[in-house]
C-alpha cells in the first residue's frame, strides 16, 4: 500500500525530468530505475519488468556498461527476473554484475563491500534454486571469509553468514561442516543477543534440525524444551500461537521419529485446542499426530480411537481445510493402516487401505 501510494510521485518526477532534462540524461535514467523499483514492489511486477529492461538498455547506450549506475540497474533487472520466476534470464545477468563489480570495487569502502556481499548472496540463491550448489557454496564461504576479515567473527552480519553457510552445507547433506557452524553461531548469539532474541531462537531451531538428521535426538530435544519454554513465556501457555510451537515441533520430532518426546508437546497442544477452537479441523489433525505417537510406541489401544476420530473429523472439516493441509488427510489415513496391520485385523487394515487408496485418488484430482 505504501509503494502504490509513491507511485504517481516517481512518475510524476519522471515524466519533468524528462521534460526538463531529456529522455536519457543520468538524471532521468536513475528516475526511471526508481520507478521501477517502485512498480515492482507495488506488486505491478509487469511492468517493472518492462522499465527496468527499457533503463538498463539505455543506460548501457549512455553511461557505459561498467558505469555504477548501469550495473545497480542490471542487478536490478536480475533480482525482478527472479520474483518473476525468470531464473535463466535472472542468472547470467547477476554474473555479469557480480565480475563487473569485482573489476571495480574499492575494497575499503563499507558501503560498496554491503553491496557486494548482496550480490553474492543473490547469485548463491539463483545457484542454489537452479541445483548449482557446488558453486552456491564457493559464494557463501567467500561472503563469509570477507565478513570474518572486515567485522570480525563475533559481528551479527557475520554469525548471519554462518547460518547460511550452514543451510546451504545442511541443504546439500554435508551435515559433518553444517553442525559446528549451526553450533557456534548459536553460543554467539546466545551470548551477544540473549536466549529470548528472536535470531537465536531461529537458530535455536537450525541446530535442533540438525541434530535431529544426524540422529543426535539427546542433544536435539533439550534445544527444542529450551525454546518451548521461551515460547511459553512469550505467548502464555493456552495462546493458539504456542499450540502452533508446539505442534511445529511435535511434527518435527515425529518425521524423525521421537515418538515418546513428541507425544507430552502433542497432549499440551490438544488440550490448547480443545479449549480455543474445539470443532476446527486443527485440533482433529493435533488428535490424529497424537494417535500417530501413540503409533510408534505401539501402545495400540490408544492410538486407535485417537487416530479414527482425527481421520473423522478432518474429513467431515475438509472444504475448510487449506489445500496445504490436504496431505494430513493422508497421513492418518496410512496410520490407520499401519496400526490394523500391526495388531493383525486384516478386515480392518482392507478397509482403511481401500480408503486410502481412493483418497490418493482424489489428491491427484484438481482441486475444486
Amino acid at each position: 500500500m505504501l509503494f502504490a501510494k509513491a507511485l504517481p510521485l516517481h512518475e510524476e518526477t519522471l515524466q519533468r525530468r524528462k521534460a526538463k532534462l531529456g529522455p536519457d540524461h543520468a538524471d532521468t535514467l536513475r528516475s526511471m530505475n526508481n520507478l521501477a523499483c517502485t512498480y515492482q514492489m507495488a506488486g505491478q511486477l509487469s511492468k517493472a519488468l518492462v522499465l527496468h529492461e527499457e533503463t538498463l538498455a539505455m543506460m548501457t547506450a549512455k553511461l557505459g556498461p561498467d558505469h555504477p549506475d548501469t550495473l545497480n540497474s542490471m542487478n536490478n533487472l536480475a533480482g525482478a527476473y527472479c520474483v518473476d520466476g525468470r531464473l535463466a534470464k535472472a542468472l547470467p545477468l547477476f554474473e555479469e554484475t557480480l565480475a563487473k563489480q569485482k573489476a571495480r570495487t574499492e575494497p575499503d569502502a563499507l558501503e560498496t563491500f554491503k553491496n557486494m556481499n548482496g550480490l553474492m548472496n543473490d547469485l548463491a540463491v539463483v545457484y542454489k534454486k537452479t541445483g548449482q550448489m557446488a558453486k552456491a557454496l564457493r559464494l557463501l564461504e567467500e561472503i563469509l571469509a570477507r565478513k570474518e576479515a572486515k567485522l570480525g567473527r563475533d559481528h551479527p552480519d557475520t554469525m548471519r553468514s554462518m547460518n547460511n553457510l550452514a543451510g546451504a552445507y545442511q541443504a546439500d547433506g554435508q551435515l559433518a561442516k553444517a553442525l559446528p557452524l549451526y553450533e557456534e553461531t548459536l553460543a554467539k548469539k546466545k551470548a551477544k543477543l540473549g536466549p529470548d532474541h528472536p535470531d537465536t531462537l531461529a537458530s535455536t531451531g537450525n541446530l535442533v534440525r540438525a541434530y535431529l538428521e544426524t540422529k543426535n535426538p539427546h542433544k536435539a530435544i533439550p534445544l527444542f524444551d529450551e525454546l518451548l519454554q521461551v515460547k511459553r513465556k512469550q505467548f502464555g501457555a493456552a495462546d493458539p500461537r504456542f499450540a502452533g510451537v508446539l505442534a511445529q515441533v511435535a511434527l518435527d520430532l515425529l518425521k524423525h521419529e521421537q515418538y515418546a518426546a513428541a507425544e507430552p508437546k502433542l497432549r499440551e497442544c490438544l488440550d490448547i485446542l480443545v479449549k480455543s477452537q474445539s470443532d476446527a479441523w486443527p485440533t482433529f489433525n493435533m488428535k490424529a499426530m497424537l494417535g500417530a505417537s501413540l503409533l510408534g510406541q505401539k501402545k495400540y489401544a490408544d492410538a486407535e480411537p485417537l487416530l479414527t476420530a482425527g481421520y473423522e473429523g478432518m474429513k467431515q472439516r475438509e472444504k475448510t481445510m487449506p489445500a496445504a493441509a490436504m496431505p494430513r488427510l493422508t497421513e492418518a489415513l496410512e496410520h490407520l493402516v499401519q496400526l490394523h496391520d500391526a495388531q493383525g485385523n486384516a478386515a480392518a487394515a482392507d478397509r482403511w487401505r481401500m480408503e486410502l487408496a481412493s483418497r490418493k485418488a482424489a489428491d491427484k484430482e484438481p482441486r475444486k
